[in-house]
């Protein structure tokens, strides 16, 4: 225990636990909410706001994201201080998706699309991004002819050309830009000596205090104080977790700091999966009957599940188990998996033949080929997928369950991974021979 209180870890949390910086945003809660960040970023961007800017920081804007990626789209762009020219736009709605924010430019005839995420850049947000570039050319058609898009995440924007990003083709660019970048055209307009900028004093020191929020959640977010003292010390946590009787030996004030570091993440992974097996049961995804809460395994205090056995069955893919899904609710991750056997999943050396059969099926067959890296195939494990993680459920837990709900709706939609893998198993199973048109005069028995 005295290597934990004796941290630097533990004392900087301490001291920010008991000297927090104030901040409204903090209190009103709204400091790691995509839809509060994305309202003052629109705000920022309209020429007439109240902000007293102008275009000025429409005119960076552009003019940052095109420096290094498409110099003659800020060449064609000039009306930037117009306000009957730019049009902002929140949640701009078309064809079953709302993008964050578009910035049209009449006369010039270009709609820029902003995806904002609070979270580093993910694959999916690339897909989305695109999705509502090429889904607008058809809602503003004979408006614009040029839709440029923006991902705009806590990532360095430089990730968006790492190797790992997928290869799109597409009429238009897609800029990747960073909140810390956005931080830094915001502090060159708050430079002392610049005329022109802001309203007024009040104006001024909200753009101050904004620019903290940025640093502090959407820059520096992977540096939480509890986060950083949890992966210095988790052999510590999770014995306190199993003994609180060692919190009595600990003397005040650092009892009082220790039960609100843990309390930043024990009581979440059950919370969420009650939310979870509500929302499942809620939209008539699974059935509550063959949901199956789990609690916690003794090597893996804090930890919550939630599993269920589907369709075909082991006996109709001709093996002894068949495959089920699993929810699994950590402090710092909820992750959904599929795998065969039972809940902790068959050994693929099993010698079973027809276990061996499909596996090596589904190795040379892969379900989705778009997305191997969900598809980890050890271990009698078949798909693994982060739903929520890291800074997703840093902030309130009201916030925690919208993202969660929004990933589910897309794990379980039209397109999403839920049904391709059913369909998977389905095919995998199918009888040619049943059902079978019945012979004249034969009846079904």
């Amino acid at each position: 225990m005295n290597a934990l209180i004796e941290s630097p870890e533990f004392k900087r949390f301490q001291e920010e636990l008991h000297s927090p910086r104030f901040s409204p945003f903090d209190v009103l809660q709204v400091a790691d909410v995509e839809i509060r960040h994305s309202n003052v970023l629109a705000w920022l961007l309209t020429p007439d706001g109240t902000h007293g800017i102008g275009g000025r920081f429409l005119r960076k804007f552009v003019e940052h994201l095109t420096r290094r990626h498409d110099a003659a789209l800020f060449r064609r762009l000039t009306g930037f201080d117009d306000k009957d020219n730019v049009e902002i736009r929140r949640e701009d709605y078309h064809d079953g998706g709302y993008a964050d924010i578009t910035v049209g430019f009449k006369a010039e005839r270009v709609l820029l699309i902003i995806e904002n995420k609070v979270v580093g850049w993910y694959p999916e947000a690339e897909d989305q991004a695109r999705g509502y570039q090429e889904t607008f050319v058809e809602k503003y058609r004979g408006r614009y002819d040029y839709y440029p898009g923006v991902l705009l995440t806590t990532s360095d924007s430089l990730e968006g050309k790492n190797e790992e990003r997928k290869r799109h083709h597409s009429s238009f660019p897609l800029f990747p830009l960073s909140w810390g970048e956005v931080r830094e055209i915001i502090r060159s307009l708050l430079k002392d000596g610049e005329s022109g900028n802001f309203a007024d004093g009040q104006v001024r020191d909200f753009v101050k205090r904004y620019v903290e929020v940025i640093e502090d959640r959407l820059i520096h977010a992977g540096d939480d104080p509890a986060e950083r003292l949890l992966n210095k010390h988790p052999q510590i946590f999770e014995k306190l977790q199993d003994e609180s009787a060692l919190l009595d030996k600990v003397d005040e004030p650092h009892r009082a700091t220790i039960r609100r570091w843990m309390e930043n993440f024990e009581g979440r992974p059950r919370r969420l999966r009650e939310e979870v097996a509500e929302y499942l049961t809620q939209k008539g995804w699974i059935d509550a009957g063959r949901i199956k809460n789990t609690g916690v395994r003794g090597d893996l205090p804090g930890w919550r599940w939630l599993v269920w056995f589907h369709m075909p069955s082991g006996e109709e893919l001709g093996i002894r188990e068949g495959y089920g899904w699993r929810f699994t609710f950590e402090p710092r991750n909820v992750t959904v998996t599929v795998q065969f056997g039972t809940l902790w999943g068959l050994n693929p050396k099993d010698p079973d033949p027809k276990w061996q059969r499909i596996w090596s099926f589904l190795q040379h067959t892969p379900i989705d080929r778009d997305r191997s890296a969900r598809y980890p195939m050890e271990k009698g494990v078949i798909y693994r997928h982060n739903l929520l993680k890291g800074a997703e459920l840093a902030g309130p837990f009201e916030e925690s369950v919208k993202l969660l709900h929004q990933g589910l709706d897309q794990f379980f939609g039209p397109d999403g991974d839920y049904g391709r893998i059913e369909r998977y198993f389905r095919c995998l199973a199918f009888d040619p021979q049943e059902p079978r048109p019945l012979a004249d005069g034969e009846t079904k028995s």
